[in-house]
């Protein structure tokens, strides 16, 4: 009985697949270009179960900027980024994390979707991000971040 529990929650949907856990840092090379692409992208990911805190630091035109989200794999979360509130569905589609989100962008509905997929072992994590405001058409782009140094961090202040 006990060994039959222990498989049916190892595969349980919202079971964590991957830990994504580490500081990484956006390799421009490998990333698709965009109009408004930063000068630098960090992410500290701190992964506990099914809990995700993600802190991105954005350089861009000699200003920083650090923003966290957090996400709960299979509940809704509401975050705040750049004056948005943000609503988020987040879920695994097997080894990929998948966080669906929508915020009113004035008068328009802005939805997007993020699929984090860790790949080479651990070393890169791709973000393919699609974007949808209003009726506009759908924009996509690719992001590859590569694993860094926990310490490389820095502070949070």
């Amino acid at each position: 009985m006990i060994l039959l529990l222990s498989l049916l929650l190892a595969g349980s949907p919202s079971a964590p697949k991957v830990d994504l856990s580490g500081v990484w840092e956006m390799n421009k090379a490998k990333s698709q270009a965009t109009p408004n692409q930063p000068d630098a992208l960090r992410i500290k990911i701190e992964n506990h179960g099914d809990e995700f805190a993600m802190t991105f630091r954005v350089v861009s035109k000699g200003n920083t900027k650090t923003q966290v989200y957090k996400y709960l794999v299979g509940q809704q979360t509401r975050n705040t980024g750049d004056g948005l509130s943000i609503v988020s569905n987040t879920e695994w589609d097997g080894d990929v994390l998948v966080v669906r989100s929508v915020a009113n962008f004035g008068d328009k509905e802005f939805r997007f979707t993020d699929r984090w997929t860790l790949m080479e072992k651990g070393a890169i994590l791709k973000l393919d991000e699609v974007r949808k405001l209003g009726t506009d058409p759908e924009e996509g782009e690719t992001r590859v971040f590569e694993k860094k140094l926990a310490d490389s961090w820095g502070s949070d202040k």
